[in-house]
Parts: structure tokens; sequence; C-alpha cells
């Protein structure tokens, strides 16, 4: 089996800034060091849009990091072939997202908010862990804790 990868909807959270870079990180470095503790990232449409960014700067990444993209119109079909092309084996899918709390969909779960208690956590990923092959959390408050905390229960639980 598997192991599920684990990430979150972006990299550039504020707590992130205040709590988990260091203050002289410079900003083109943050997915890299990001990376380091975590083993995927679901980057949101706006960013991968952007033509105006280098995504050969987030090729600096361990092997076995994973990206997503999240699904974007079609205005941006001409970007998402370049998109592919850089970064080749380690896109691993896109998906949309969705107003619920949870979404699934190709194998990857969103979660919207961690309201749930780490024993409710448990419990849900004892039922859907089978048929997730990521997990990403979508958070504005996102904390690097959370993330962590998060990372560390399917560690436990052998997923």
């Amino acid at each position: 089996m598997n192991s599920i990868k684990v990430g979150s909807y972006g990299w550039e959270f504020a707590s992130f800034l205040q709590s988990f870079y260091p203050q002289d990180l410079p900003q083109e470095w943050r997915l890299s060091f990001y990376a380091n503790e975590f083993n995927s990232i679901l980057i949101p449409a706006e960013l991968w849009c952007d033509s105006s960014l280098d995504i050969e700067e987030w090729l600096d990444v361990p092997d076995d990091f994973s990206f997503y993209l999240q699904q974007a119109d079609a205005h941006c079909d001409e970007r998402l072939h370049s998109v592919t092309q850089l970064l080749g084996s380690k896109l691993k899918g896109s998906v949309n997202l969705c107003s619920e709390t949870i979404c699934i969909e190709n194998r990857v779960a969103i979660i919207e908010s961690q309201q749930q208690s780490i024993r409710e956590w448990r419990y849900w990923l004892e039922q859907n862990a089978d048929d997730l092959d990521a997990i990403f959390l979508k958070d504005g408050d996102l904390s690097y804790q959370q993330l962590n905390d998060f990372k560390s229960l399917l560690e436990l639980m052998g997923l």
C-alpha cells in the first residue's frame, strides 16, 4: 500500500510566515523549505496559471514530492501544457474545489476545515484511507501545527 500524501492548498499562509518559515528565508525558497516537511502540494489555479511566475523554481523539491493542480478555466489551457511539461512526473493530477467541508475527487481529498478532533479524523481516515492517494488541508487560517498534526496522525496510523 502506498502512503497517503499530505499537504496544503498553497504554501503562503500568514501563520506559516510567522511560525514556520525562517524570517530571512527568501520567498522563492519557501516551497523548497515546505517540501522538507510535507510530501505534496495542491497549487491554486491563480498561482499556476500566472505566466509571470517561474515554475522551474518549484522543481527544487525532493524526488518523491508530488504536485497537484487545482483545475482552472479554459483560459489557462496553454499554460497548463507548459506547467505539465515542466513538472513532469512530479505532477500527479488535478482536482476541482467544491463548497463542501470535505471533497473527494480522483482519489484526492480536500479538507476545508479541521474542526474535528484527532479521534474523529482517525475514524474518518479508517473509513476512507483505502480510496485516497492524497489529502490537502485548505483553510485560510491553516497553521503549520495543524498540518503537521494531520501528517503525524497519518504516520501513526501507518498510512
